[in-house]
């Protein structure tokens, strides 16, 4: 986990599977590698923001219109569409309380593989290193 890992949004891109299948080198279907390297680290800035601010601000709990319409639609989809409820509003909320570093510890904890030690993916509960499969319970 790392800080570069993330977004402004307050998704942590390292517990991504586009940013685990990168990682581990792993190939989609047509032979590809899937390819994304984290927010911050491919583009510097989100480039969904529609507020204006986002070269004002390093986090989007910092914008005046936070949580905004695109926030809220990111949080949805992240309760609701895969193995793991994640909220990056409450991601947001946690690093303005607490700070980066408890943050990057508390998901360091969170999505460490009980197998290897590895990072679990929170869109489908798997770890790309030992392929161990964690199915979380909704709700």
């Amino acid at each position: 986990m790392k800080v570069e890992l993330i977004a402004a949004c307050g998704i942590n891109c390292g517990i991504c599977s586009m940013y685990l299948s990168y990682l581990n080198g792993l190939r989609q279907a047509k032979g590809r590698i899937r390819h994304c390297e984290g927010c911050n680290i491919v583009g510097g800035k989100c480039t969904r923001c529609k507020t204006g601010n986002i070269n004002k601000i390093e986090f989007c709990y910092q914008c005046e219109y936070f949580p905004c319409d695109m926030l809220k639609r990111l949080e949805k989809r992240y309760k609701n569409s895969y193995a793991r409820q994640e909220s990056p509003i409450d991601n947001l909320k946690y690093i303005k309380k607490h700070g980066m570093k408890k943050f990057l510890a508390k998901e360091r904890k969170e999505w460490k593989c009980n197998k290897c030690g590895d990072v679990i993916c929170v869109h489908n509960g798997k770890c790309y290193y030992c392929e161990k499969v964690i199915h979380w319970k909704k709700g």
